[in-house]
């Protein structure tokens, strides 16, 4: 058992690094746009990140009260992203959210009519920020 519980720490490690990599890359690219609009001396600076990901499959009928599988991936990070641009010297001024359907799957109903249909999508958070004074 200790073999199966060693690799599936070192799996976890592996993913929770990548993870901190890709954070750790998307905050850069962030901050030296906002330095960027800063020099340029732009008075407002947008920026839209990536909050979350939603997968639902169907699952056969036997399967599952409602037939769906979801899978949910928390893209998090977004705290530590807008207190580096507000470190830049930019206030948060506007906050909205956007989700873009990426695809759906559809099956008839078991034993009635109608339609079942599962979304797939992404949720992106979009950020305006003022200058500060």
């Amino acid at each position: 058992m200790g073999i199966w519980k060693d690799a599936k720490e070192k799996y976890e490690a592996k993913v929770a690094q990548q993870r901190h990599a890709a954070l750790q890359q998307r905050m850069e690219a962030v901050v030296t746009q906002a330095r960027a609009a800063r020099a340029q001396g732009l008075t407002i600076f947008q920026v839209t990140l990536e909050i979350a990901e939603n997968e639902r499959t169907m699952l056969p009928s036997s399967q599952g009260w409602d037939g769906y599988n979801t899978r949910r991936v928390e893209h998090g990070g977004s705290s530590e992203i807008l207190s580096a641009v507000q470190a830049e010297g930019w206030e948060l001024a506007h906050f909205s959210a956007s989700a873009l359907q990426t695809g759906s799957v559809s099956r008839d109903k078991f034993l009635s009519s109608g339609q079942e249909t599962g979304f797939s999508g992404v949720l992106f958070g979009v950020y305006v920020f003022r200058r500060a004074q």
